[in-house]
This record gives structure tokens, sequence and C-alpha cells, in this order.
């Protein structure tokens, strides 16, 4: 479909992104594990990662933690291999529940290291945290104030806020927020139109 698509555009209008599941054993029978990154990237084509690091007990079963993107065990060994075969970007989702992500693990607290300890690669932030909107730009601010490797995505947190019954005071909070921390040039749209 990607390529379809880019035929007809004439363009490089799509782009896909792997799912990652790094915190699946390697023995793991399901998810996409970081030996699966070359397969993602040579054969399917994939331009960046797609990760959840509040995926774990109960999405995978008690044998599977949830996981943090400053993680040095799990998170370092799949952006290493990110690195070598030219992926740039990490797209990691916060917020947003779902009522199957580990609460603690989908906060933003992980960012500003991961952000400080690649500085070449870009880190993509779905639905801006969502609930944790304001502590994702508190950490910009406060940690890491000269990174320029981050980038809130609006998703979800956009589509709620247009669904508001005040959307034009939320979606103008919002991106004001976002603007205000990370700069216009920063923040990725995105609708999560289809929910």
């Amino acid at each position: 479909t990607r390529d379809v698509g880019n035929r007809i555009g004439a363009s490089q209008r799509m782009l896909t992104q792997g799912m990652l599941t790094p915190n699946f054993p390697a023995s793991a029978d399901t998810g996409t594990l970081i030996s699966d990154m070359e397969h993602l990237v040579k054969d399917l084509g994939c331009s960046a990662l797609k990760t959840y690091t509040g995926a774990g007990y109960g999405v995978f079963g008690p044998d599977v933690a949830p996981w943090w993107l400053d993680d040095e065990k799990v998170s370092y060994p799949m952006i290493e291999e990110a690195k070598r075969l030219g992926l740039g970007v990490i797209n990691t989702h916060k917020g947003l529940r779902l009522g199957i992500f580990d609460p603690e693990h989908i906060k933003p607290r992980d960012v500003p290291k991961v952000a400080r300890d690649w500085p070449d690669m870009k880190f993509a932030i779905y639905h801006s945290g969502f609930e944790y909107l304001d502590e994702l730009c508190r950490l910009k601010r406060e940690e890491i104030p000269q990174a320029t490797n981050v980038y809130p995505e609006l998703g979800a947190i956009f589509a709620s806020a247009v669904l508001a019954d005040n959307a034009v005071e939320r979606i103008g909070h919002l991106l004001g927020k976002l603007v205000t921390n990370f700069g216009a040039d920063h923040i990725l749209w995105g609708t999560d139109s289809i929910w």
C-alpha cells in the first residue's frame, strides 16, 4: 500500500514504521524482536520504529515486564541496532492508557535521559504524552531545554481536544503548551481520526 501510494503520488509521502517489542525474551514466539529489525528495514522498507513502553504484564503475560526508553539493557540495544540499520526515528506511545498499558511506564520520565544519550536519534512522543502532557513539557523545559531531538505528536490528544465542548480553548492550550516548550517546527501532525 505504501509503495502504491508513493507511485500514484509520485513522491515519498507515505512511510511505514515497524512495531518493536524489545522487552520480549529472545525465545518469544510472538512480538517483533530486536533480531527482527533487519527484516523490518531491508525487506519491509520500514523507516522508523514504533514502541510501547507500557506494554508488559497486562498485554503480553506475566513474564514480560514493561520497560523504559532509557533502559540501557532493554532499549539501548534496540536503539543501537536502529542506528546500525540507518533508522533515525523512534516513535513511542506515551500516555493514553487504553486500559491495557502499565500506567507508570507510559509516563514520559524516560525521555530526557534517552534524548541526551542519543542526540543523533529523533524521538517522536505519540499523543504528546496525553494525560502527561504537562509533565512532558516540564521535562523538556527543565531537564533538556537544549534538546532538538524530541518531537511531540498530536494524535489522540488532538482528537480529544477537537471533540471537547470547549474545543477551541482546548486546542489553543494544547498547541500553546507544545509551541512554547518544543517550538512549532517540532510538533508532528496527527489526528488518530480513525477513532
